[in-house]
């Protein structure tokens, strides 16, 4: 019997890897970002949550800013990868109308842990880990995948979703030219 149960294993094993290579590379079994998403030049929807000193905050606070809308968490290492991409950003396009958004989905002591160790310095906004299924949902994410981006041009509509981290390749294509 123990010969049947390796061979079962083995078999799977092999089923598996083969199913991986058909696939292609990892990033391939990522939910695409279409450019814009299908839904380019809809309305935003609405956002309004607090930050991590209490304070409320909602998207029309920004209006006539490109808003890159950043759905994160402290447990995800990719977010923790991209963060620092993202204060460069801001650091660099803040003063040409670039608002980055962050949306931490967590506890507010471990988001403003990670605010602090990666020198966020942009908002941070809390949203409570029960809701972000949903909240995720209305923004496009039904797959709740983090992290998350929603870039929002000028005029408040949707301009692009990326799925994965934000990189300058990423953001030379589709953000950069709203600014």
């Amino acid at each position: 019997m123990a010969g049947w149960s390796s061979l079962g294993c083995g078999l799977a094993a092999v089923l598996v890897v083969g199913i991986i290579v058909a696939a292609g590379p990892a990033s391939a079994l990522l939910p695409e970002a279409p450019v814009g998403a299908g839904t380019a030049q809809s309305a935003a929807p609405e956002l309004l949550l607090v930050d991590l000193e209490g304070v409320q905050h909602g998207l029309s606070e920004w209006r006539g800013q490109v808003l890159v809308v950043n759905f994160w968490a402290s447990w995800c290492a990719p977010c923790q990868a991209e963060i620092p991409q993202l204060v460069r950003l801001q650091s660099e396009f803040g003063a040409r109308g670039l608002q980055i958004i962050g949306v931490g989905i967590d506890a507010p002591r471990r988001l403003a842990n990670v605010r602090r160790s990666l020198g966020i310095n942009y908002p941070v906004l809390i949203v409570e880990p029960e809701q972000a299924g949903r909240m995720l949902g209305d923004w496009g994410n039904a797959r709740q995948f983090v992290p998350y981006t929603v870039v929002i041009d000028r005029d408040g509509r949707v301009a692009h979703r990326q799925f994965g981290e934000l990189d300058r390749e990423v953001f030379n294509e589709f953000i950069a030219p709203l600014l």
